[in-house]
């Protein structure tokens, strides 16, 4: 199933006309607020050439959502430049999770359509968008039997005559949409340790509950700290 169903975007088009002086990335959310116009019929937006709902799919499938290691709701609101030949320009998100903000910026940055461009009187200008993003989660991946249960297997398969004394480790993977995990790294002081760990977890053949987001399954990381004593 396509990520774009699991991934839930709103798109609401908060915009100004934008003289060329006025354009300084690092003021794009004041601009909204100090620059904006009231609309007039002589106001025509931009347009993405194959519509809202294409332009938000896109944007959805472009998003890597195993690169958010929150499990809370996030919200964010991207800001771009539409200039008068069509093209994106001076990209940012602003939001509370630097993850998802980068990955705001970078879903958007690989779409390569032009837009048609706003007009003023008929004359193509510069035009600032605005758009809240919001990802909504309703349950966290989860072992079956607990965390606990997945230490415990962990512990069951590691080669012991090889390991003298207290260590640790931090373990993280990812848990697919299927329940798979992969991409599992242990990283701790130990390097012989951290492959051992690996190397038990890949003997695991139960698979994980997945994250849910509004219903549907999604990739997400998970980080677990491992001990023995």
């Amino acid at each position: 199933m396509k990520k774009f169903l699991f991934f839930i975007l709103f798109l609401f088009y908060h915009s100004v006309f934008c003289q060329d002086n006025l354009i300084a990335s690092e003021k794009l959310p004041e601009l909204i607020l100090t620059k904006r116009k009231a609309n007039t019929e002589n106001e025509k937006p931009p347009v993405f050439p194959l519509g809202s709902e294409i332009f938000r799919k896109i944007l959805s499938e472009n998003f890597r959502t195993e690169k958010i290691s929150d499990s809370l709701d996030i919200h964010c609101d991207l800001f771009f430049i539409v200039d008068k030949e069509g093209n994106i320009s001076e990209i940012k998100a602003n939001g509370t999770n630097q993850e998802f903000n980068n990955e705001a910026v970078y879903a958007l940055s690989k779409i390569k359509e032009k837009w048609e461009p706003a007009t003023l009187n008929g004359i193509p200008v510069k035009y600032m968008m605005r758009v809240p993003l919001d990802m909504k989660f309703n349950e966290k991946a989860r072992f079956p039997t607990g965390e606990d249960s997945f230490k415990k297997k962990i512990m069951e398969n590691l080669q012991m005559k090889n390991i003298q004394g207290k260590k640790s480790c931090t373990i993280s993977f990812v848990v697919e949409m299927t329940g798979r995990i992969s991409k599992t790294k242990a990283e701790g002081t130990d390097k012989k340790f951290n492959k051992n760990v690996e190397r038990s977890i890949s003997k695991i053949k139960e698979r994980w509950i997945p994250m849910f987001l509004r219903g549907f399954p999604i990739a997400s990381e998970i980080k677990i700290n491992f001990e023995i004593n």
